[in-house]
């Protein structure tokens, strides 16, 4: 997973080939010619120095924070936007999609789009990332609740072995890989915890943004869930 902490003229290039994109995809994506783009990843165009209209048009396709750029409304946006585009997942309960993303068949990115397009949104490379992580971790796992994963994690810790095996997934998400965070769903489904992946997915897109709130928000929740774990 590559992670970043802001896009700047000096790492677009290298940002786009990270998420399988080019300067000619972003240039039909954004709307924003690809001359500019390419004067751009030659060092020959500042974002500074560029229409603000401009720039915002490759923040909203980029999705990830650009310094000087990137709101704290545009963010609130798009998160808001990936909770409503999973709520569509959950609320369609599409078996065959869920069969697909499970087993990594070649139709699960069509039918993920799909959805996210019967919600009238495009998603970014940001939200696309928070949503699709969240999503293959529901397809696994199951039915979605009202409770916070990481209480979920603490309140049935003891039956194994306590909460430290939280930290390297807590870790990992906060560089971006949210990989691991399978093995703490796992747990919390096997004794029969059910979790809000509304509420994940937007959590996972915060974190991408640079929401470092969120960790803490997350171990207030592990202590909070442990201390009830014997109710």
């Amino acid at each position: 997973m590559y992670r970043i902490k802001y896009v700047t003229e000096d790492n677009l290039d290298d940002f786009l080939d990270s998420v399988g994109s080019s300067q000619a995809k972003l240039a039909q994506e954004s709307g924003v010619s690809p001359a500019t783009i390419s004067r751009i990843v030659k060092g020959e165009q500042s974002f500074a120095d560029m229409k603000h209209s401009t720039v915002l048009k490759l923040a909203d396709v980029i999705g990830y924070p650009m310094r000087n750029v990137t709101t704290n409304e545009l963010i609130q946006r798009k998160a808001n936007e990936v909770a409503e585009v999973m709520s569509r997942f959950i609320q369609d309960d599409n078996a065959a999609f869920c069969k697909e993303w499970t087993h990594d068949l070649p139709g699960k990115w069509m039918e993920f789009f799909k959805t996210v397009h019967k919600c009238g949104f495009n998603l970014d490379y940001a939200q696309t990332d928070a949503v699709a992580s969240t999503v293959s971790l529901w397809a696994l796992y199951g039915q979605d609740g009202n409770s916070q994963l990481w209480y979920q994690f603490g309140k049935l810790s003891h039956k194994f072995g306590g909460t430290k095996r939280g930290k390297g997934p807590m870790m990992d998400a906060d560089l971006g890989d949210f990989e691991r965070m399978k093995e703490i769903v796992a747990l919390v489904a096997r004794y029969g915890g059910v979790i809000d992946y509304v509420s994940l997915a937007r959590q996972f897109y915060l974190l991408l943004m640079g929401d470092k709130n969120i960790l803490d928000q997350w171990g207030r929740e592990m202590a909070m869930g442990e201390a009830a774990g014997g109710d």
